[in-house]
């Protein structure tokens, strides 16, 4: 845009067509005369751009438009700036919102109208942008916006010691306030000043156990020479309790997981947890009721299976169990299961290629020398054990069902007789029937008759509670088996226990009122095949 005064154009122009004349034209008679007259037109020609030079100056504060005519300049206090966000979360980075200049309606356009420069934009307190006019708008003005410090969020565990905080790390942070109440509304009390602003956790020691405290924290910074705060966190309840024991290490075999953890400081006992899958419902499988025990043997498991197991610490408190955090979870696979005998728990075993324990293993080792029988008078079960070599009889071979009675004796004896039939109280007969000792015998359920199809329906019915005048009450199959295979002078041990014994206690079926045969006795199994019941 010039910035030349009227005279000065037309003199201008004047000059212009001075000096584009003709070549011809200055080739006259008159040349002396005329290169006198342009001497003097020179001189004033000089005087004329004198006068429009100093005219040039005093109009320079003016503009000109597009048609030449002056516009008058608009200084930058007459507009308003305003910000597309007026406020930041302080972190690390430069902030630099959106810069918004208008004059009246106008909006004003950036490095056209105006150029800006942001200032003390990264760390908390006030920060500014420089709005600088440019062509039309003139003068500089400064606007403020705010960088803030960020909201801490935080967590909580608790151990029998101490409640523990953490929480994030808030940029431009000098350090935190920790406050405390034993409401959730009202009573915060600051319990501690963190005067570093990398420290991220703190141990509340000052604390009773059991005892629910809320807890809110927020950064404090220095901005503009003064202490500025940030947004106070979420209330955080914790009550203080026992702290997760850790599961240290786990112990395979085909049927059984060992685990192992860490002890709880202040843990009256410890509860054990199992699920089949990672996510699932963990489900209470023992309690471990002393403290300085550790571990746990799940036992009686599935081969090549995996299992997932939890632990959590409690302690007991006037009678109250308070339970602690639960351990995180810790797998373990039983190993493959290869078919065959193993000692467990002092007996030898046998198992089938699926790891089940075969409870009859008759089939197995064949007809012994020698047995013992022992009868579990509280349980209602006989098992019959084989001997092992020195180590005596430990395998157990097979288990029945039976009804013992009150007057049954806890005694140790060898049996002195056998009778295929035998006479009973109450004017009755048994088969198969094994003196134990005096009027004490093994002996079938009672029949009507020397007959195996005059069976008493409802007394064996009965078998597997007590039921009988002092004797064995047996099926027939069972009392058979004894009958035919148990030489005489064979030891019979009757105790208490409230474990049945290695094999557990079979059952036996229940018996309708008609049919008057045990479907075990193989001399009556025809009537079975007949009736096609059993």
């Amino acid at each position: 845009m010039s910035v030349i005064g009227k005279r000065g154009m037309g003199l201008v122009l004047a000059t212009i067509l001075a000096i584009t004349l003709p070549a011809n034209v200055l080739a006259s008679d008159n040349d002396v005369a005329e290169k006198t007259e342009q001497g003097k037109q020179s001189s004033d020609i000089d005087l004329e751009m004198e006068d429009s030079n100093q005219n040039v100056k005093e109009e320079n504060d003016s503009v000109f438009g597009t048609e030449g005519e002056p516009v008058d300049q608009i200084s930058l206090t007459k507009c308003t700036i305003t910000f597309s966000e007026n406020s930041f979360i302080c972190d690390g980075k430069a902030k630099e919102p959106g810069v918004t200049v208008k004059y009246g309606d106008t909006i004003l356009e950036q490095e056209k109208d105006y150029s800006i420069e942001y200032q003390n934009n990264i760390n908390i307190g006030t920060a500014s942008v420089k709005v600088s006019g440019i062509g039309t708008y003139t003068d500089s003005r400064i606007a403020n916006f705010t960088i803030l410090l960020g909201k801490t969020v935080l967590t909580s565990t608790s151990s029998y010691s101490a409640i523990k905080l953490r929480w994030n790390k808030v940029a431009g942070a000098s350090g935190y306030q920790i406050y405390r109440s034993t409401s959730k509304t009202s009573g915060f009390k600051v319990i501690k000043k963190i005067e570093s602003a990398s420290t991220v956790s703190y141990s509340d020691t000052d604390t009773k156990f059991n005892t629910v405290y809320y807890y809110k924290i927020r950064a404090y910074g220095v901005a503009d020479n003064k202490t500025v705060y940030g947004e106070l966190s979420a209330v955080k309840e914790q009550r203080k309790k026992l702290a997760p024991p850790d599961i240290v290490k786990t112990s395979v075999s085909s049927d059984s997981v060992k685990i192992t953890w860490s002890k709880v400081k202040g843990a009256t006992g410890y509860i054990v947890y199992r699920s089949n899958t990672e996510n699932g419902t963990y489900k209470k499988i023992a309690a471990v009721k002393k403290s300085s025990v550790t571990s746990y043997t799940n036992k009686n498991l599935s081969s090549e299976k995996t299992y997932y197991y939890k632990v959590r610490a409690y302690r007991k408190v006037n009678k109250k169990n308070y339970y602690g955090y639960f351990s995180t979870f810790k797998s373990a696979t039983t190993e493959k299961f290869v078919s065959g005998w193993k000692y467990v728990n002092g007996y030898k075993l046998y198992y089938d290629k699926n790891g089940k324990l075969v409870k009859d293993v008759s089939g197995i080792i064949g007809k012994q020398s020698s047995y013992v029988i022992k009868v579990n008078k509280k349980k209602n079960c006989v098992t019959v054990y084989a001997k092992d070599g020195k180590s005596g009889y430990i395998i157990p071979v097979k288990a029945f069902p039976c009804s013992a009675g009150k007057a049954t004796p806890i005694t140790t004896a060898r049996t002195p007789a056998k009778y295929r039939w035998h006479a009973l109280n109450g004017n009755c007969y048994g088969q198969w029937c094994t003196r134990i000792k005096q009027g004490f015998l093994f002996h079938s359920v009672m029949y009507g008759k020397t007959k195996n199809t005059t069976l008493s329906v409802s007394n064996y019915n009965k078998l597997g509670a007590t039921a009988s005048h002092g004797c064995i009450r047996l099926r027939a199959g069972d009392a058979k088996w004894i009958y035919d295979n148990c030489k005489l002078k064979t030891k019979v041990i009757i105790y208490n226990s409230s474990n049945p014994g290695p094999l557990g206690k079979p059952s036996a079926v229940k018996l309708p009122k008609w049919h008057k045969w045990d479907p075990t006795d193989p001399t009556a199994q025809y009537k079975c095949k007949q009736k096609g019941c059993h």
